[in-house]
């Protein structure tokens, strides 16, 4: 809960160049969407223990609300990223699993249940709903980070079969 501050102190970290902060903003950023790849693909088996549950195992997969904080985190980041001077190409990089970035946006938007609608604040069933707003800003940096890189019709090509 504290990244606003932390991203607030490096940002106003005037004693470090700007490409230096910039540099490190992409870094956690990109470390960030990392584990959004490894919390989307898990996979963990529970086995419900009696008196309360029934004794079966089950599958969990990926944590909502643990989404939800890792996703406004990497936002706020590459956010910060592209606000310094000298951050004029945001490069976010790859995830582990060779999945592409664009992939991984939409499963965040799929799994948060696609639906954008205002929801009161700290209610814990907003947590997908919330994922799918921040998989929605995640992608917009994505594309706005793709559009600022292009330089020939090649470029746009690739960025839009890239989305499609």
């Amino acid at each position: 809960k504290s990244i606003y501050g932390a991203v607030d102190s490096i940002l106003d970290a005037t004693n470090i160049n700007a490409e230096n902060r910039s540099r490190l903003m992409l870094k956690v950023g990109n470390m960030l969407l990392r584990v959004i790849d490894a919390e989307l693909q898990r996979k963990d088996k529970i086995k419900a223990l009696e008196p309360f549950f029934d004794g079966k195992e089950y599958q969990l997969g990926p944590h909502l609300p643990t989404l939800r904080r890792l996703s406004r985190c990497a936002i706020e980041c590459f956010s910060a990223c592209r606000s310094l001077p000298s951050s004029s190409n945001l490069q976010i990089g790859s995830s582990h699993s060779g999945r592409s970035k664009w992939d991984i946006f939409v499963q965040l938007e799929l799994l948060g249940g696609g639906i954008l609608e205002k929801v009161e604040e700290d209610n814990q069933d907003s947590a997908g709903n919330s994922v799918s707003g921040n998989s929605v800003e995640l992608m917009a940096l994505f594309l706005r980070a793709e559009m600022d890189s292009i330089k020939t019709k090649a470029d746009a090509e690739t960025l839009i079969n890239h989305v499609k």
